[in-house]
């Protein structure tokens, strides 16, 4: 079921996969795939929060399009620390997202908002989110000169980066970019997740070695990071 929604219809939706004439079609399984998905979000969910549970100020950092609702989740737990979402897929217009049912498609933005920073390859994929969030949730306010989404109460900013994260700034090689603990050593503070790969469509699940792993590294702490 999962499986399906991921696969089946989130990639499908992001990457115009539907003529629209004959797909997709919208059943009773579609609805019960995004019960599961709920539920594989829970689980990936409850992995972060338990392997970050000792830490004071924990960064996540929540990679793949089959991720896009765990920073809600999150949220509830861990209302002040900041939480990267990075798609790596397209992001389509709101005409064509208004395909999925009302309950998935403002559903899964809901999910995503709670993210203190979302992030895209392209800049049209930054204008479509924005646009879909405008189009789609009424209780949004969107500021597209700045790109940012005031929802809830949160401010969440649409960045574009060319590259899901910085190599460097994991690896602590950058200047700032570790932090000292009394010991001399860097702080674990980061937790890392990320999806399945996307040329087989095979989404993640929280089971499995190969399939999913929480990755602590070390913060940046660098002037202007998004995490800052």
């Amino acid at each position: 079921m999962q499986n399906f929604l991921t696969a089946g219809l989130l990639w499908a939706s992001n990457n115009h996969g539907w003529d629209t004439w004959t797909t997709p079609t919208f059943d009773a399984g579609a609805y019960r795939a995004m019960e599961c998905f709920a539920e594989f979000t829970g689980d990936f969910a409850e992995a972060l929060l338990k392997s970050s549970a000792d830490a004071t100020d924990p960064v996540y950092l929540v990679h793949d399009y089959q991720l896009v609702a765990v920073p809600e989740r999150l949220r509830e737990q861990r209302p002040d620390a900041p939480v990267l979402l990075f798609v790596h897929i397209p992001w389509p217009s709101p005409d064509y997202w208004r395909v999925l049912p009302k309950p998935m498609r403002a559903g899964l933005l809901e999910g995503m908002l709670p993210a203190t920073t979302i992030g895209f390859f392209a800049d049209r994929w930054c204008r479509n989110f924005l646009d879909c969030v405008s189009d789609l949730l009424p209780d949004a306010e969107v500021d597209r000169e700045r790109g940012t989404v005031r929802h809830r109460g949160r401010v969440t900013r649409v960045r574009t980066m060319p590259l899901g994260y910085s190599p460097l700034t994991i690896a602590g090689a950058r200047p700032g970019c570790r932090r000292a603990s009394p010991n001399g050593r860097a702080t674990p503070r980061w937790w890392c997740t990320a999806g399945g790969p996307t040329r087989s469509r095979t989404p993640s699940a929280p089971c499995g070695r190969s399939r999913w792993r929480c990755v602590p590294t070390s913060a940046c702490a660098a002037p202007g990071c998004w995490c800052g």
